[in-house]
């Protein structure tokens, strides 16, 4: 069995494109990072820095708060909400390249 690495990759299901990053910028193959906790402080530092080299999902909840202004600008690859977290990762689970907590 080919690793995630080798041959060609598919995105997670239900991600979006990614328009902002110029293609110059990132991996032909990027890897997938998923950020749970994403729109808080230091999961969205992670999420700005990973955005700019690797396609991000972010599982968190948004609320009623404006932490969503922490990840506003960056491009994601996709936002998955905690409690479709387990079956996301049913479908998805072998794009996903490092998951960070």
């Amino acid at each position: 069995m080919p690793s995630s690495r080798e041959g060609a990759r598919q995105a997670p299901s239900g991600s979006a494109t990614r328009s902002n990053t110029p293609e110059a910028e990132r991996p032909l193959t990027a890897p997938v990072v998923l950020v749970t906790g994403g729109v808080g402080f230091i999961g969205a530092n992670l999420v700005r820095h990973f955005a700019q080299r690797a396609d991000v999902i972010v599982c968190d909840r948004l609320g009623g708060d404006d932490r969503w202004r922490n990840i506003a600008s960056c491009d994601l690859a996709d936002f998955v909400h905690p409690d479709r977290l387990a079956d996301f990762l049913k479908g998805n689970a072998e794009s996903v390249d490092v998951v960070l907590h």
